[in-house]
């Protein structure tokens, strides 16, 4: 069996409860053949449809001959800057989402836990029960949240609960506010593949 640990997905509720919290600032134009372009703030991401229908995802690891993946939170859609109780509704929303499709294709999909990360004692406790009671094989960090690194004494509650549970936690690379950005415009507007370089300052 092939499995592919970092298969991003974002569930349709979930992606519409973003949409219409207002903090998030986040809005999808219509599709455009198999794309769908992400506004965050003044941000455009494109992303493929597969991001979003479950089918076209399966189709596609039937392509790559992959017959299992762990999902997890599409990077556009991480955001630490909302309010804590709004991270935590929408981190539990997304946690159900993942584990209903789970229990629908248990063969095909587990998912990590996605945590409000700006609020670590709740993270620890999400990180608990999407392990206890939804099957999350463990939870994703971003490599810093605004800027703040996960070696912090802050984020120790997380690294407890996942030890405590025998627990992976998948650390994902997340640009560093401010000198991230400033970094990878410049490369970019370079015409320089930018990205590798911007995350080594995470």
């Amino acid at each position: 069996m092939i499995t592919d640990i970092h298969v991003h997905h974002v569930p349709e509720p979930f992606a519409r409860f973003v949409e219409k919290a207002a903090p998030y600032l986040m809005h999808r134009d219509p599709p455009s053949g198999e794309m769908i372009t992400l506004n965050v703030g003044p941000l455009r991401y494109g992303l493929n449809r597969t991001f979003f229908d479950p089918e076209r995802l399966i189709k596609r690891m039937g392509e790559m001959r992959v017959d299992h993946a762990v999902l997890s939170l599409a990077t556009p859609f991480v955001k630490f800057d909302v309010p804590a109780s709004l991270g935590i509704e929408t981190a539990q929303l997304y946690n159900d989402e993942i584990a209903r499709m789970h229990r629908a294709a248990p063969d095909t999909f587990d998912g990590w836990a996605f945590l409000p990360m700006q609020d670590p004692e709740a993270a620890a406790n999400e990180l608990r029960r999407a392990v206890r009671n939804l099957g999350s094989i463990g939870g994703y960090l971003p490599s810093n949240v605004k800027g703040r690194y996960l070696d912090s004494e802050e984020f120790a509650p997380i690294f407890e609960a996942a030890n405590w549970m025998f627990r992976l936690l998948f650390i994902h690379p997340i640009r560093r506010p401010a000198i991230g950005r400033a970094i990878t415009n410049w490369l970019s507007s370079a015409g320089i593949f930018s990205i590798p370089l911007s995350i080594s300052f995470t």
